[in-house]
């Protein structure tokens, strides 16, 4: 008998635990809509009309030499070698400044270009933006191309812009 004792015990004791681990978690989690009835989200284009076009003619010309990405974060093709505080500084400079076009080799997965509109952003913007991603390719040893968007381009201009003439 002492052993029926000890079993249901031990049962209620499981059930005891289950139910308030599960009733716990319950609370705990949070609501699977994070927006509310008066918010509406509307999906917008990624690309402006001069940015599409700037974009389709890296495309052609560029081939199968690179991958053109746009709109790339900073951080994420830039490797900050440095410790602490130093490190932060950096990495909060650049945390938001993102490059309008990323010429990735598609062997190494590196960025080997970096080619940006001139009139991308506002002009109170601008200079200090450029600026910042400027001295960092610099640093990273990464040639920054610059395109005007009011000028028009051909393939074989482009291409001679991102000096890739000689490449094979």
């Amino acid at each position: 008998m002492d052993t029926g004792y000890l079993l249901a015990a031990a049962l209620a004791v499981a059930l005891l635990l289950w139910w308030w681990h599960f009733s716990r978690t319950a609370d705990d989690t949070p609501s699977a809509s994070v927006l509310s009835d008066d918010i509406s989200l509307t999906p917008v284009p990624l690309l402006t009309d001069a940015q599409l076009l700037i974009y389709n003619l890296l495309r052609l010309a560029v081939q199968d030499r690179y991958l053109v990405f746009v709109h790339v974060p900073l951080w994420s093709f830039i490797q900050i070698d440095a410790d602490g505080p130093l490190r932060t500084q950096i990495f909060r400079q650049i945390a938001f400044k993102r490059v309008d076009f990323a010429l990735v080799h598609p062997g190494s997965r590196r960025v080997e270009q970096v080619v940006e509109m001139m009139d991308a952003l506002p002009a109170s913007q601008d200079t200090e933006h450029r600026q910042i991603v400027k001295t960092v390719l610099e640093a990273a040893g990464i040639p920054l191309r610059v395109v005007k968007p009011r000028q028009s381009y051909s393939v074989d201009e482009l291409s001679a812009l991102l000096e890739l003439d000689g490449e094979e």
